[in-house]
């Protein structure tokens, strides 16, 4: 049986967040992990509210792994322009808005 896109993007999310933990080497490798929050976000638009019903204990865990590796910032990670162009915001997309600790 082959995994479900909300699976995928679970285990990708909670591997990007071993790499944020471990420190980060530079800016474009700490966006790139934090794109897979981003695809965890799209993927749990697509199903539903029981389906992550499931999952959602789990999905907290790994947040708030995120949350003590990181401090939040008024800054976006991406560039301003891109941060408009997407319209990014600290509400919605809030892992943008921190900064690894190391």
């Amino acid at each position: 049986m082959e995994k479900s896109d909300l699976l995928k993007a679970i285990e990708d999310w909670e591997e990007s967040v071993k790499w944020i933990e471990n420190g980060w080497d530079c800016i474009e490798e700490y966006t790139h992990d934090l794109m897979s929050r981003e695809y965890l976000d799209e993927e749990m638009a697509k199903v539903s509210k029981n389906e992550i019903k499931s999952y959602k204990l789990h999905i907290e865990k790994i947040d708030q792994r995120f949350l003590n590796a990181t401090y939040p910032d008024d800054r976006c990670v991406w560039s301003s322009d891109i941060e408009n162009e997407c319209g990014y915001s600290q509400e919605k997309n809030w892992y943008y808005y921190r900064w690894p600790m190391i």
